[in-house]
């Protein structure tokens, strides 16, 4: 006799939910806003350091303005050596063949540096001739200059635009003579090579007698301006 052996009945597994597309799709979206958000906060926050960067190199860039005025008036106060440059005798050498740039050139004839005044600001020219001035061999400069007897600077752009236009120009060859003790209250020689001409410079030649330099004056300055401080707020 044949014995029938009933099936065995297996356990059902439970089955996980499947995720629909709409589900997916906003899972998505909620990870891609959550990182737009955090994203949005950096960019907050980097925003906000560059403005406080911006805002210090700014300060110190008005703090090295505020430096240099200090500087220019504590130069008003000492002898203006710009004011008192003067022509003497002549140099034959021609600025457009020397080799250099807008404010200085070397000159094959005499060998030397000759420094264009009227290419530089007024305190660079000051400061140039008090640097040079005084060297025994002395320096050669050429400068434009105007009828009542200004030197012309970088300063005066106008005036010197209009100048180099008509092509006057006048180049000086100047040595000075005093010392350190001349410059503090004595005289102040030069001499110097003139040149004046129209499209090609005609050189004039010509000698003056030493100068002395005007007595100092003190200059009155003012208390400095606090600087404007620009709070950002932060987001």
């Amino acid at each position: 006799m044949t014995r029938r052996v009933a099936p065995k009945v297996l356990a059902e597994r439970p089955v996980a939910p499947c995720m629909t597309y709409r589900d997916a799709t906003d899972a998505a979206r909620e990870r891609r806003d959550a990182l737009r958000r955090e994203l949005a906060e950096i960019d907050r926050a980097i925003a906000h350091d560059a403005a406080l960067r911006a805002q210090r190199h700014a300060l110190a860039q008005r703090l090295e303005g505020a430096e240099r005025d200090v500087d220019r008036a504590r130069a008003k106060v000492a002898l203006p050596l710009l004011a008192n440059v003067r022509v003497a005798s002549p140099c034959p050498a021609r600025w457009d063949q020397m080799k250099g740039d807008d404010r200085a050139r070397h000159c094959a004839s005499c060998d030397k540096t000759v420094f264009d005044l009227s290419a530089m600001t007024s305190d660079d020219a000051e400061a140039l001739l008090r640097a040079h001035g005084a060297a025994p061999s002395g320096m050669c400069v050429r400068f434009y200059r105007r009828a009542d007897g200004t030197v012309m600077t970088s300063d005066c752009s106008v005036g010197v635009a209009r100048a180099r236009r008509r092509g006057w120009a006048l180049a000086a060859s100047i040595t000075a003579v005093a010392g350190l003790g001349a410059l503090a209250g004595g005289a102040y020689f030069v001499t110097s090579e003139a040149v004046v001409g129209e499209i090609e410079p005609v050189y004039v030649q010509g000698s003056i007698a030493p100068m002395p330099l005007p007595e100092p004056r003190a200059t009155n300055v003012g208390p400095e301006p606090e600087p404007e401080v620009v709070r950002e707020e932060a987001l």
